[in-house]
């Protein structure tokens, strides 16, 4: 067989079968795609920790008068030494964030947020010491 009738054997043969020259389409799907909407984030929201003075009254000492005989000042209570306790320190290691370190030490986020000054607890890195209230 030369070239030629292999040609057109080939051209026959595929003819035959249906696959020359045709294009196959795809119909199109008439049901609607939904298209995914993304939940909304919520983020906690801190507002930096604001302290009023908050006057103190002094007591009122009142002047011996003359003749009049002196009274001993009242005892002054004696508090017991208690140890002062060390504060837990935490180094922030990487991925890891604020409500890891709360929920790890069992202690309120706000509280940690609170005690660290931080106003924004997207904004801790790793290697950061925070105190562990």
């Amino acid at each position: 067989m030369n070239s030629f009738s292999r040609r057109v054997f080939l051209l026959l043969f595929l003819l035959l079968l249906g696959v020359g020259g045709c294009t196959w389409r795809r119909a199109k799907s008439t049901l609607p795609v939904p298209t995914p909407t993304p939940a909304p984030v919520v983020l906690p929201r801190f507002t930096p920790h604001v302290t009023s003075a908050v006057p103190t009254i002094a007591p009122i000492i009142s002047s011996p008068t003359p003749g009049a005989p002196a009274s001993p000042p009242p005892p002054t209570p004696v508090s017991p030494s208690t140890p002062t306790p060390t504060p837990r320190i935490h180094i922030v290691q990487p991925y890891e964030t604020l409500y890891d370190i709360a929920v790890q030490y069992q202690v309120p986020l706000k509280d940690l947020a609170r005690v660290n000054r931080i106003t924004d607890p997207t904004r801790i890195k790793p290697g950061d010491a925070l105190i562990i209230p």
